[in-house]
């Protein structure tokens, strides 16, 4: 073999052993298995993901599908460690239920987003709610992700307190760590905001004044909270106990002047 034909050579297994790693592999070559952050774990925090602490309580008689992960956990519902482009910080919070069981719109609003977002995320649909609506000082703009099928709604459409959005399931979980039998959960996701107006990045709504995360317990807290996650973080234990207005299956709420309910609905025992 030639010198020149030596050199190309050497040069090509250089090469080889040095590319950068495909799109296919994403930015962290697919060796850790591990999503790239989007942003900066300071950025994460001063937009709000932060523990806070809040914890649902349901009135006394009212047989309700239970927080499985709470907003900031670090861990899964089975204390396994969290893995996520988030810093492995749990953005929203999880109810487990069974595939199918209809998921409740939290207050009147407006569908304004939805699709299908693949692992970590499967079928979404976005719902903005008013300040009108929810008699909150702030806009919220929700995220129910893991639907079983796509939501039925269409966007622009108007929805009830506790109309149905869409049925639980386990799409974008079937994969790494639950494996092919996935795990049936609604996973909600909550941004606040200081406006009605809002961009959209792929699978994610992002309000366009001040937006921050929220604890979806915090959506049922009294209107005069501030809804911020630091400060909340800073409430005495004795008022992290959020009670949790609901509704049945056959559309009766508790307390019957309730602007809010949680997003699956409850049985009386």
């Amino acid at each position: 073999m030639g010198r020149q034909a030596l050199i190309i050579l050497l040069a090509a297994i250089m090469s080889v052993g040095t590319a950068e790693p495909s799109a296919a592999q994403g930015k962290g070559g697919g060796k850790s298995g591990k999503p790239a952050p989007a942003q900066s774990q300071e950025n994460y925090e001063q937009l709000g993901q932060v523990p806070v602490g809040l914890l649902a309580v349901f009135p006394t008689g009212a047989r309700c599908s239970e927080v499985a992960s709470p907003f900031g956990s670090p861990v899964r519902f089975d204390g396994s460690p969290r893995v996520n482009d988030h810093f492995g910080f749990h953005n929203g919070m999880d109810i487990a239920a069974k595939e199918g069981t209809p998921l409740l719109s939290i207050a009147g609003g407006d569908v304004i987003h939805s699709g299908e977002g693949g692992l970590l995320v499967g079928n979404y649909v976005w719902l903005r709610y008013a300040p009108n609506d929810t008699g909150l000082p702030v806009y919220l703009f929700a995220r129910y992700q893991h639907l079983d099928k796509p939501s039925p709604l269409k966007i622009g459409a108007r929805v009830t307190l506790g109309e149905i959005v869409g049925p639980v399931g386990k799409t974008g979980t079937i994969g790494p760590y639950f494996g092919p039998a996935g795990f049936s959960h609604l996973h909600l996701l909550v941004f606040a905001g200081d406006g009605p107006d809002f961009t959209i990045r792929d699978a994610v709504v992002e309000a366009s004044v001040y937006r921050r995360y929220l604890d979806p317990l915090a959506v049922f807290m009294k209107p005069t909270t501030t809804f911020d996650n630091h400060v909340l973080s800073t409430l005495p234990d004795s008022e992290k106990r959020i009670a949790i207005p609901y509704q049945t299956a056959d559309g009766r709420r508790e307390p019957a002047d309730t602007k809010m309910v949680w997003p699956i609905a409850c049985a009386r025992s």
